[in-house]
């Protein structure tokens, strides 16, 4: 998921300043996202024909075995108490029956965590860190031991510099999407509900999924249900990260809208 896109991105980063973290981040998508536009294209261009209709068929079920899968795995890990599993069910009812905006549940849920723990800390305060380890594995490139190297220590500076690049790169590429779409076009919306999506992603691909079915399904209504879960379908039965399936989102939202024309 997008955890392991940062991870890439931060190796990279870490070995190779800026040039590395750009080749490690892009390269690790890059692929994935080529054969994710290629069978979306796929997927609309031929459908409808019986044997890809049929393949589409099958691999439903065994993705929403995999979803349930994953999520009784994290469920099993992040859920040590009763006050864990009463939050996990509150924000289900909240986004499944109330329809709450996934913001606001996330929201609700770090306050309740935050108070919770400074109020009843056996409870809420679980512990962390890595552990011991099992096994050995020999000397590494970069292990809990390495110095830090000067282009990876704290400064508000170069934090600023580069906070500043990244907004600027983001306002110039909104810009252009008002400038040749409007405000309300297509290409705009995608561009701002993913800009969103992006700071929303905790806790992985499966926590943000549920905000992504919100938006595009619900609210804008750049695809169906069913067409969602054939995303879903794509993006675990193809290599690279899961959050990809918002690349099959943007296609199918951009095809079926014609924002290209038709």
């Amino acid at each position: 998921g997008p955890e392991a896109q940062q991870l890439a991105t931060y190796i990279g980063w870490l070995m190779h300043r800026t040039a590395g973290g750009i080749a490690a981040g892009a390269l690790f998508v890059l692929p994935s996202l080529f054969i994710l536009i290629a069978l979306s294209w796929i997927y609309l261009r031929f459908g409808d024909v019986p044997v890809v209709a049929g393949l589409f068929y099958g691999i439903k079920p065994a993705v929403t075995a995999l979803v349930l899968h994953a999520a009784h795995r994290i469920g099993t890990r992040a859920l040590k108490n009763r006050w864990m599993w009463g939050i996990a069910a509150a924000s289900f009812v909240a986004i499944f029956a109330l329809d709450t905006p996934f913001p606001a549940i996330v929201l609700a849920a770090a306050l309740i965590g935050h108070f919770g723990a400074r109020r009843w800390p056996q409870v809420f305060a679980l512990g962390g860190g890595h552990g011991s380890a099992k096994a050995s594995y020999g000397p590494a490139l970069i292990d809990d031991h390495t110095p830090t190297p000067m282009h990876a220590r704290f400064s508000r500076s170069h934090l600023a510099k580069v906070l500043g690049f990244g907004l600027g790169l983001w306002l110039l590429a909104m810009a252009a999407l008002v400038a040749l779409n409007g405000l309300q076009g297509t290409l705009t919306q995608m561009g701002w509900f993913f800009t969103k999506a992006a700071l929303l992603t905790f806790g992985g691909a499966y926590a943000v999924l549920p905000y992504v079915y919100q938006g595009a399904v619900d609210q804008h209504q750049w695809l169906s249900a069913p067409q969602m879960i054939d995303g879903l379908a794509l993006g675990e039965t193809t290599p690279g990260p899961l959050i990809m399936v918002v690349a099959f989102v943007g296609f199918v939202g951009g095809w079926l809208q014609q924002v290209l024309g038709p």
